[in-house]
């Protein structure tokens, strides 16, 4: 996912694809290396950032905040990964709590891509 990608340029639809691919274990793997960091960032979003589904979700729910005017690809041959993926497509407080993730692992330093 880019940051820097508004979420439609110029009339045109933007596609996001891939976002747990480049961003899911990066992620985890920063968040794990300062126990304390990962507290308080769950305290604030107020989620379990050590459950990797629950993080998934709010990476999900991120994305779809970032592009509502456009579309975001998900692929899977687990029914139940997509089942999960439409949840969070209808999940309005995952959208907001994604984009709070990604505001937070900014302001932390975290220099992975997470939408804005």
């Amino acid at each position: 996912m880019d940051p820097d990608l508004p979420p439609t340029r110029d009339g045109a639809l933007t596609v996001i694809h891939q976002s747990m691919r480049t961003a899911l274990e990066p992620i985890k793997t920063w968040l794990a290396d300062d126990l304390e960091r990962e507290a308080r960032l769950m305290e604030e979003i107020g989620r379990d950032l050590k459950d990797p589904k629950g993080l998934a979700d709010l990476l999900l729910g991120a994305a779809f905040a970032a592009n509502p005017g456009g579309l975001v690809l998900v692929a899977s041959n687990r029914p139940e990964r997509l089942r999960r993926a439409a949840a969070v497509a209808a999940d309005q407080n995952l959208h907001a709590d994604g984009m709070l993730l990604g505001r937070l692992l900014r302001e932390q330093g975290c220099s992975l891509a997470v939408p804005q």
